[in-house]
């Protein structure tokens, strides 16, 4: 039976706050030892030293995490500055980790690389993957490209990119014993795993939408055929501090498809373009959007309430929650209400996730009359919650 127990702790010394995890997740399994384990940890912390721990005291487990700017679990609520850890004791279901490295040289490269590594070490077929990347100066949609390259476009694989307060050059991520940058990490899980998954963000679309007409990656040249800045412009004026994750725009790639949410990075006046925070594919459809603190809640309880309203499984044990900075740096005071919102709709499952610079995740086409297929694709986010539900058939 697959079954999963969580670890998090406050305390500002890594030896306390990694035995202290360790000892909830002994007491509430106790006398077995997890398969498997996923760490997210604030940038304060000496993450080797803990990693060591958490491999002498579980032998043979097969580890990854990373860098986390805010946490969440069923063991201690949010959290900032702490530690959060995720056990799992999988019954039939196999587990398998591989990791990636050099992804601003290559990004593709990198993350194709961490999913064949994770491949290789499984003998039954994989059905799910969790992924989590640095997030300094690289593509999200090219992380997300790699990895569809080697385990399929429809494959289902949701995470997060590691976040950290501060401005630093890097993240951290997670492997075994090894805390690395410029890296992807991955963990694979094999049939008879049962999941679902929520994907929403509380944003609401407001205005005219309009068509990208020239843009190369993320940088968008011109909107409905005129500078990309005039978009913003008809809005907001010259108001400069109006750019970034609260005003987003949502991201429409065809008439039948959910749409996706892009953070604006910087802005070039001059030239009359705006850079995100992804890829935006010319030809696409975007709509400015914006979002109350009350709407960001509840985005919360839809996401979780999709997740839980399509899992086909004998009961959930565990629920991954990936929660973008944005939503954070908007809830405020209120952020605490998000982990609540998804404590009060399952109060026995193991509940852990982290504060992202970026989500992934799966969206699907709206309506199954389009005429066309209507399979779901993964996806990178801004400004959403992924809930990842799981269990066992």
């Amino acid at each position: 039976m697959f079954r999963a127990a969580v670890g998090h702790s406050e305390d500002v010394v890594s030896i306390d706050a990694a035995s202290e995890m360790i000892s909830q997740c002994e007491s509430a399994m106790p006398g077995e030892v997890p398969a498997a384990g996923i760490l997210f940890c604030s940038r304060d912390h000496e993450h080797e030293q803990m990693l060591n721990i958490i491999l002498s005291s579980f032998p043979g487990i097969k580890l990854i995490g990373c860098n986390s700017d805010g946490e969440m679990s069923s063991a201690l609520g949010f959290t900032e500055d702490a530690a959060t850890f995720i056990a799992f004791y999988p019954g039939d279901v196999e587990i398998s980790v591989g990791i990636g490295r050099g992804l601003k040289k290559d990004t593709a490269a990198a993350s194709r690389a961490a999913a064949e590594q994770a491949m290789a070490g499984m003998k039954k077929k994989p059905a799910l993957c969790v992924a989590l990347s640095d997030s300094f100066n690289l593509s999200g949609v090219s992380v997300i490209e790699g990895l569809k390259s080697a385990l399929g476009k429809n494959f289902p694989v949701f995470g997060g990119f590691a976040s950290q307060a501060g401005t630093y050059a890097h993240t951290n991520q997670f492997f075994g014993c090894e805390a690395s940058h410029d890296s992807i990490v991955v963990m694979l899980f094999s049939e008879p795993i049962e999941f679902s998954y929520g994907l929403t963000s509380g944003w609401q679309p407001v205005g005219q939408k309009m068509q990208v007409t020239k843009s190369a990656g993320n940088v968008v040249y011109e909107i409905g055929g005129a500078p990309a800045i005039e978009f913003y412009d008809k809005y907001f004026g010259v108001r400069n501090d109006l750019f970034g994750g609260e005003f987003p725009v949502m991201i429409y790639e065809s008439e039948y498809s959910d749409p996706y949410i892009r953070a604006v990075a910087t802005f070039d006046r001059t030239a009359g373009t705006i850079t995100y925070g992804g890829d935006i594919p010319e030809g696409a459809i975007i709509q400015l959007a914006e979002a109350t603190r009350d709407g960001i809640i509840g985005g919360a309880t839809e996401s979780l309430a999709d997740a839980v309203e399509s899992f086909k499984g004998n009961r959930p044990v565990a629920l991954l929650a990936f929660s973008c900075g944005a939503r954070k740096n908007l809830l405020g005071t209120r952020t605490r209400e998000e982990y609540e919102t998804l404590k009060k709709t399952l109060p026995d499952v193991a509940i852990c996730g982290f504060y992202t610079f970026g989500e992934i995740g799966m969206i699907a086409c709206m309506r199954k009359s389009c005429g066309a297929p209507c399979e779901s694709e993964t996806k990178f986010h801004h400004s959403t919650i992924v809930t990842l539900l799981m269990g066992e058939k």
